[in-house]
C-alpha cells in the first residue's frame, strides 16, 4: 500500500497517558491503533499525550511488539512536518485506512465504549466452528474471555491449562464417581468444550497465536476427547454395561488412527501438529455437494462441541450408553473420509516428482 512520503507519517493524539495505555481486550489502545497503521504501510508514528505524563512500560512493550516495523516517537511531531492525524477513539483496520484517507465512509470499532472488547472478541471465532460451537459455546466462551482479558498478564496458555484441569476433574468424576459421577463428568466435558474456545479467543484478540500454542491446544483437545469416551465406558462397565468398553475401544482405536494420520501430515507440511489447518485443507478435496455434506456430518459427529452436548443430553435422559453406540458408528465413517482426503492427489504426486527432479 503506497501513500507517498506524507502519508507514511501518522500522529495519534491522546488526552492522557492513561487513555493511551488503557487495555481493550487485553491490548493497550495505542498499541492496537499503531498495529493497524504499521500493517497499512506507515513507517513513522508520533504519539501525542496532552497531559505530558509518560506511557508506562507494559504499554510501551506492547507497542514495540505490535508495531515493530514502525519508528514510534513519544512526543508531538515538528510543526512543519506533514503528517496524517488519526483519531484515538476508534480502531480503523488496515484494510479500511484507504477509505479514511480518501474521506469516504469507513468501518471502525469504537474504543471508548464498554462494548469495544465484546466487538473485538466477536471477530475471534474460527471459520471451522460447527453449529454447537457457533450458537452455544462461543457466546459463553467470549464472555469468559472478556473477563479473563481484564487480568493483567493473561496469556492463552493460562486458559489452555484451565481446560486441562477441567478435563482432569472430568476424568476423576467419570472413573470414580459412580452414577452421579457420570452426570458430573458429562457436565465437566461440556464445560471443557466451552472453555476450550477461550485460549484461542485470547490468542487472536491479543495477537499471540503461534504454532506451538495450536499444537498444545490440539493435544489437550485430543486427550480430553479420549478421556471422556474412556471414562464414560469405564463408568458404565463398572455399573453393569460391559459392552461399553468394547464400543469405546473400537471408536477410540479409529479416532487414534485418524489423529495420527492428520497429525503426521500436519507435522510434515507445517513442522508442528495442528488438526485445524489440515482439516480445512482436506475438506476442500470434497467439492461435490453430497460428499461435502457427508464430510461435514462425519466431522460434526466426532467434534468435541457436538459430542459433549449430545452426551450430556443422553446422560440427563438416562441413556448414556447410546452415546457410545453413536461414537462407534460415526468414527468408521469419519476415518474413511480422512483416508480418502489424505490420499495423495495427482497434484501432490506431480509436485513430489518435480521436487525430486
Amino acid at each position: 500500500m503506497k501513500y507517498g512520503t506524507v502519508r507514511t507519517r501518522a500522529v495519534v493524539g491522546f488526552a492522557t497517558a492513561r487513555e493511551a495505555q488503557r487495555p481493550v481486550a487485553g491490548v493497550p489502545v495505542a498499541a492496537r491503533i499503531l498495529r493497524e497503521l504499521a500493517r497499512a504501510g506507515f513507517t513513522d508514528a508520533w504519539i501525542e499525550v496532552s497531559d505530558g505524563l509518560p506511557i508506562d512500560a507494559p504499554a510501551l512493550a506492547e507497542i514495540r511488539r505490535l508495531a515493530a516495523a514502525m519508528t514510534v516517537h513519544l512526543q508531538a511531531p515538528p510543526e512543519d512536518l506533514p503528517v496524517v492525524r488519526f483519531p484515538a477513539d476508534r480502531l480503523i483496520a488496515a484494510e479500511a485506512i484507504p477509505d479514511f484517507l480518501a474521506g469516504v465512509p469507513y468501518p471502525f470499532t469504537r474504543l471508548d465504549t464498554p462494548g469495544a472488547t465484546a466487538e473485538i472478541l466477536r471477530g475471534t471465532g474460527k471459520s471451522g466452528d460447527g453449529l454447537v460451537s457457533r450458537w452455544i459455546n462461543r457466546p459463553i466462551s467470549r464472555q469468559l474471555s472478556a473477563i479473563l482479558l481484564q487480568v493483567p498478564g493473561i496469556r492463552p496458555i493460562h486458559a489452555t491449562i484451565g481446560t486441562a484441569l477441567i478435563a482432569a476433574a472430568m476424568s476423576i468424576a467419570l472413573v470414580f464417581g459412580g452414577r452421579y459421577g457420570l452426570l458430573v463428568g458429562a457436565l465437566l466435558f461440556q464445560t471443557a468444550s466451552i472453555f476450550d474456545g477461550v485460549d484461542g479467543e485470547i490468542a487472536r484478540a491479543t495477537f499471540r497465536t503461534s504454532r506451538t500454542g495450536a499444537a498444545v491446544d490440539s493435544a489437550i483437545d485430543a486427550a480430553t476427547n479420549f478421556a471422556a469416551m474412556l471414562g464414560m465406558a469405564i463408568n458404565l462397565a463398572l455399573r453393569g454395561r460391559p459392552e461399553a468398553l468394547a464400543l469405546a475401544t473400537w471408536g477410540l482405536a479409529l479416532l487414534l488412527l485418524g489423529w495420527a494420520m492428520i497429525g503426521l501430515r500436519s507435522l510434515r507440511e507445517t513442522g508442528s501438529v495442528s488438526f485445524d489447518g489440515v482439516k480445512h485443507r482436506y475438506r476442500g478435496r470434497f467439492s461435490g455437494p453430497v460428499a461435502a455434506r457427508l464430510m461435514a456430518l462425519a466431522t460434526l459427529g466426532t467434534s468435541r462441541d457436538f459430542c459433549a452436548l449430545v452426551y450430556l443430553l443422553l446422560v440427563v435422559g438416562r441413556i448414556p450408553i447410546a452415546g457410545l453406540y453413536l461414537f462407534a458408528v460415526v468414527t468408521p465413517v469419519w476415518i474413511l473420509f480422512v483416508i480418502a482426503a489424505l490420499w495423495p492427489s495427482r497434484d501432490d504426486e506431480r509436485a513430489a516428482s518435480e521436487g525430486a527432479a
